[in-house]
């Protein structure tokens, strides 16, 4: 047996300080280099044939003696010191992550991440006006947070959410439908992120949540019309609402001369409107019936009655959008404005009349005639004009902004009938009301 070295002395330091690693007594192979101003300690071993040196760094003669003893041990046990301590430094750092990535689970809750999410999206421009991004915000907040709103999202299953969402699925199927959406979007944004450790989206309506869901939507009354007024009378109405001053009243009255949707009026820009060729450009994001049936990608046209223009013509031009908010300078009118208009419309009537602007053809919860709508008003009584009065029936469907497929495909073609269609809204704006009734009420009730 070789004789070990003796332990480190002032001498050796004096030697080692030469520039040649030297051994060091206690342990075999225990070596010390000194060249640098501290010693840095490792044990060599030979093993089939191939030189190994296991570093144990700048540590003390003593700790380097104990350390140096235990990988002399897994030496001679024919285990190799330097890869059990790379296979434990691995083994450490795996858990250090996943206690991070579990934290990191715990704080990323449903809360943060909707946040997260629908701040990207008002940042970026992605919602198709911020005024209706927060108000589905804030009926999202109100529906999902308080109760689910501080579980993490990878601990919420579809089981959660089908418990959460059954009740407001069987009272508010619209409301749970709208609430749903968004949603769905903040779990699939999550995903798309990769860095919420999500790999599956609870609430997709194609997964396990959509066969729990299914039986309530089956279960759904059937939809009812939209409540609308006599078209007959749609001119007594029209009077009425010209009274009032208000930029909803003008929203309102624009609606029924084009019948479009509400949506379509409220996000309406000057620069849509072309005044030489009484047209209305409809852009796709604000185009319900173009997403349905495939264009998308194209911005379609609404035939402007003469009626029409001078309506617009009556209106300051106050910002970007042509029907401004009130109290929101240079935004669009709010989801709510012309609907909150005709409700005080009908109240007025009401007082006078016992009756108000009621449909008798729909019915509410309690049996009794439901109050008319916006949507109902617009849409519904031109449709029953146009078909009672023999128009040309696919000119109107398009005037509607309505693309059955039978028509071409379902394909957009620009100009479209145009002939057709801008006859048929002309006879509906003269119907509605007169050129000159328009503009007296116009003169003496100015926005």
């Amino acid at each position: 047996m070789p004789k070990l070295a003796i332990e480190l002395t002032k001498q050796l330091q004096i030697e080692a300080k030469k520039g040649k690693d030297f051994t060091v007594g206690g342990v075999k192979g225990l070596k010390c280099d000194y060249r640098k101003s501290t010693p840095c300690y490792y044990i060599q071993w030979m093993e089939k044939g191939k030189k190994h040196t296991y570093y144990f760094g700048s540590v003390s003669l003593k700790e380097a003696k104990e350390r140096a003893r235990e990988a002399r041990k897994l030496i001679d046990e024919g285990k190799n010191p330097k890869e059990i301590r790379r296979a434990e430094q691995e083994r450490n750092k795996a858990i250090e992550e996943a206690l991070i990535k579990e934290q990191e689970k715990k704080q990323n809750t449903l809360r943060r991440v909707s946040e997260l999410c629908f701040n990207e999206y008002q940042s970026k421009g992605i919602w198709r006006g911020k005024d209706k991004g927060q108000h589905e915000i804030n009926r999202f907040n109100s529906a999902i947070l308080p109760e689910l709103g501080d579980i993490p999202i990878t601990e919420i299953t579809h089981k959660t959410l089908f418990e959460h969402f059954k009740h407001y699925w069987k009272e508010t199927p619209n409301q749970a439908d709208k609430v749903h959406r968004r949603l769905n979007l903040v779990f699939n944004w999550a995903i798309a992120q990769g860095t919420f450790h999500l790999e599956t989206n609870p609430a997709d309506i194609k997964g396990p949540f959509g066969i729990l869901v299914k039986p309530l939507t089956l279960a759904r009354p059937k939809k009812k019309n939209y409540p609308a007024p006599d078209y007959h009378r749609i001119g007594e109405l029209l009077k009425e609402c010209l009274e009032a001053t208000s930029m909803s009243s003008r929203a309102f009255v624009f609606q029924v001369l084009t019948a479009t949707r509400g949506e379509a009026v409220r996000t309406l820009r000057w620069d849509d409107i072309d005044f030489d060729n009484a047209v209305a450009i409809i852009r796709p994001e604000n185009d319900k019936a173009s997403k349905e049936f495939g264009a998308s990608n194209r911005p379609r046209e609404v035939y402007l009655s003469r009626q029409a223009i001078t309506l617009l013509n009556s209106i300051p031009r106050l910002g970007e959008f042509v029907f401004i908010g009130m109290g929101a300078f240079g935004k669009p009118l709010g989801e709510g404005a012309t609907e909150q208009f005709l409700k005080g419309i009908h109240v007025i009537k009401l007082s006078m009349d016992g009756q108000g602007w009621v449909d008798k053809n729909v019915l509410n919860k309690k049996g009794q005639p439901s109050r008319i709508t916006p949507h109902g008003t617009a849409r519904a009584t031109f449709r029953t004009w146009a078909e009672e009065s023999h128009k040309h029936e696919k000119a109107s469907e398009l005037c509607l902004l309505h693309l059955p497929k039978d028509i071409y495909g379902g394909a957009y073609k620009r100009g479209l009938f145009e002939k057709e269609r801008r006859e048929i809204m002309q006879e509906w704006g003269d119907f509605c009301i007169s050129l000159s009734d328009l503009e007296a009420f116009l003169k003496r009730t100015k926005v």
